[in-house]
């Protein structure tokens, strides 16, 4: 409601790309695109409404609406499972994944699996050079390729808007 208020927004923005996790409550893809339309629908929003995922919905003087629901707009999970996507499984992150199995066994430490990808993820960028990197800083650094494959389904949703 804050953005759509906002000064000038309804003379500039032409359209609107909605991002959020599928994480793992249950109802994954579908309730995390229930939840966004739902948003949408409000009063003091009141922009258009997909029918699907890999839609735009367009009214007249509106902003034209798309969603993605990470990790694909299929599976559930979240930013981070897409990013472990383009990692080396056999390298890379079967380094990590060791880490967290020596956690495991050794100190009775263990993510609970619907976070799990989260800690993979930090573990990775920690051992980066520099190592002091979050998701978005890495992103602006060059560290993921996106180039890689698992990517596509973004891509085209941003191409898309």
């Amino acid at each position: 409601a804050a953005v759509v208020a906002s000064s000038g927004f309804a003379n500039t923005v032409t359209s609107i790309g909605i991002t959020r996790d599928a994480d793992f409550a249950g109802n994954g893809t579908r309730g995390a695109f229930d939840s966004i339309c739902s948003s949408l629908k409000q009063p003091h929003v009141d922009l258009p409404v997909p029918s699907a995922l890999n839609q735009t919905a367009t009214a007249e003087s509106k902003p034209a609406v798309r969603i993605f629901i990470m990790p694909d707009n299929q599976s559930e999970g979240m930013l981070e499972n897409l990013l472990l996507r383009t990692l080396n499984a056999d390298k890379e992150l079967g380094c990590v994944q060791d880490y967290f199995d020596c956690l495991k066994t050794k100190a009775s430490k263990e993510h609970p699996s619907h976070i799990q990808p989260k800690g993979l993820v930090y573990a990775w960028l920690a051992g980066q050079n520099p190592p002091d990197h979050d998701i978005g800083t890495s992103a602006l650094d060059g560290i993921w390729n996106f180039d890689h494959p698992a990517f596509d389904a973004l891509k085209a949703f941003i191409q898309a808007l």
